[in-house]
C-alpha cells in the first residue's frame, strides 16, 4: 500500500515536470485519509452556584438531583429541592485524533436552564460520550469562567454570555 501511495505521488509529481510545467504542489493533488476527532457530549450539573442557578420551574434539573440523591440512598421527594444553586448544563467537547488516555480535553459548559450564571460552580462526574454513544471521557472540576468585563461605569457590560462558559480544564484529582 505504501508503494502504491508513493507511486501515486510520485506520477502526480512527475506528469507537470515532464510537461514543462513547474506549478503543481502535493498538497493540491494528493490528500491523506485517517481517524478524525471525536465530538463529545454529555449532561450534567453544576453545584456551589450563589442563588444564580435554575429556578422551580426547570422541571429536569430538580428531577436530575433527586435522582443522583437517590442513587446515594437518599430519598428527598423532587418537590422539596431548592435547586437554586444548581444549574443543568450541557458539556460538549472534541477529543482529538491521537490522544492518549489521561489526556487533557477542553470542554465547554453550557447551561440548559434559566440559570443566570455558572460563576463558582463546580461540575459534578460527567460521562462525556461519542458519536456511537459510548462513554470516551469523564468531565469534572472547578468551572474557568470565559471572557471579561468591558468598559466601566454605567454602560460596562460582560463581553460574554453568562450562561455559556468555557472552555475549562478540569483540575487534576489528588
Amino acid at each position: 500500500m505504501r508503494h502504491m501511495f508513493a507511486l501515486i505521488v510520485a506520477i502526480a509529481v512527475a506528469a507537470p515536470a515532464a510537461a514543462g510545467d513547474s506549478g503543481t504542489r502535493l498538497k493540491d493533488v494528493a490528500t491523506l485519509q485517517g481517524p478524525g476527532s471525536v465530538p463529545l457530549l454529555g449532561y450534567g450539573l453544576v453545584v456551589g452556584l450563589a442563588k444564580t442557578g435554575d429556578k422551580k420551574q426547570t422541571i429536569f434539573s430538580t428531577q436530575t438531583l433527586a435522582n443522583m440523591l437517590e442513587k446515594f440512598g437518599v430519598s428527598v421527594p423532587a418537590a422539596q429541592l431548592k435547586i437554586e444553586n444548581i444549574a443543568a448544563v450541557l458539556v460538549t467537547g472534541e477529543l482529538p485524533t491521537y490522544a492518549r488516555a489521561g489526556a487533557r480535553v477542553d470542554v465547554t459548559v453550557s447551561s440548559v436552564g434559566d440559570a443566570r450564571s455558572l460563576q463558582g460552580g463546580t461540575l459534578l462526574v460527567t460521562p462525556l460520550r461519542g458519536a456511537n454513544g459510548d462513554i470516551v471521557a469523564i468531565a469534572q472540576g472547578a468551572l474557568s469562567i470565559g471572557g471579561f468585563g468591558g468598559g466601566g461605569g454605567v454602560r460596562s457590560t460582560p463581553s460574554s454570555a453568562p450562561t455559556a462558559r468555557g472552555p475549562w480544564i478540569p483540575e487534576p484529582s489528588p
